[in-house]
């Protein structure tokens, strides 16, 4: 019998694409899908391209206020129906049809536990699919995590455990719903990383995975991020959400990497830490270079 995955798609002004990923999804193979689309306040035609899906029965649909990607996301896993699996979905997207056959089949040689997956995706471009987005494998450790989600939320899948533990104990911050699902299952379960991509991944101007600006474009963009008040410490506040919630059920190891992300502004001995300790990177040297900046400035 073929294991039931429950799509969670948050539209919001999508009518251009979203017929496109909604058949991407419905013709997926070795699974049965359900997809389940909560909007986030749309003003174009995103409603209609719904109703029409589901007048045939292919998906449910509900209307709602304009909450944010994140919070919306969240949103549909707290009520999601009971299935075997999960998985997110953007809205302008093409899956390829083995995407959750691929990522059921890796989740179920895990075992039992919060269990998560996230795979490499193909950049999509001017209707032709490119070269994939990463090169080489990722590592996805705590460490690491804790500074970056290295797994594009569009490619998260997970098991039914980790969709209980996530709606028993919704965070207080949420800065970004994919990064919050990473690091708990980071912390308390297992994260599994398919380099071959499944995904084709809509290139446009509001990407941030895969996109081609310029070195002094990023850094530009990231000078902004910091003198904004929004989120003034998203890593540390993440970090200290986690061991409030989780914090019982990590291992010594994991929870003292989690409080040094929680404390290093109130520890110069965990400041010190994070700056010298090698596995605290985010990958390439121009972005570990924003990393100890933000450390130094406690803009973490």
């Amino acid at each position: 019998m073929n294991p039931t995955v429950q799509v969670l798609m948050s539209t919001f002004n999508g009518e251009r694409y979203l017929a496109e990923q909604i058949d991407s999804i419905i013709n997926q193979e070795g699974v049965s899908v359900r997809l389940r689309v909560r909007d986030d306040g749309s003003t174009d035609g995103t409603h209609a391209i719904l109703d029409d899906y589901m007048q045939r029965g292919l998906l449910e649909w509900t209307k709602g206020e304009n909450i944010g990607w994140a919070e919306s996301f969240m949103q549909l896993i707290y009520h999601a129906p009971e299935a075997d699996f999960y998985a997110l979905s953007d809205q302008d997207d093409i899956w390829l049809s083995d995407k959750l056959k691929a990522a059921t089949s890796q989740l179920s040689t895990l075992g039992n536990g919060c269990l998560l997956y996230g795979s490499n995706l193909f950049r999509f471009e001017n209707g032709q699919p490119q070269q994939p987005v990463y090169q080489g494998n990722r590592n996805v450790d705590l460490c690491r995590g804790l500074l970056k989600c290295f797994t594009a939320g569009c490619t998260m899948v997970f098991n039914r455990q980790m969709q209980a533990m996530l709606s028993r104990r919704p965070p207080e911050f949420l800065f970004a719903h994919d990064f919050w699902i990473y690091v708990v299952a980071l912390s308390i379960g297992q994260v599994v990383y398919d380099e071959q991509p499944h995904i084709l991944y809509r290139q446009h101007e509001n990407n941030q995975i895969g996109d081609k600006r310029t070195k002094s474009e990023i850094w530009k963009r990231r000078i902004k991020q910091m003198k904004s008040n929004r989120y003034p410490h998203p890593r540390e506040r993440m970090a200290a959400e986690l061991l409030r919630l989780y914090g019982a059920d990590m291992t010594t190891e994991n929870r003292d990497i989690v409080n040094t992300i929680a404390q290093y502004r109130h520890h110069l001995r965990l400041k010190a830490k994070l700056l010298t300790d090698s596995r605290f990177t985010m990958g390439a040297r121009s972005n570990n270079c924003w990393l100890r900046l933000r450390i130094l400035l406690n803009r973490l």
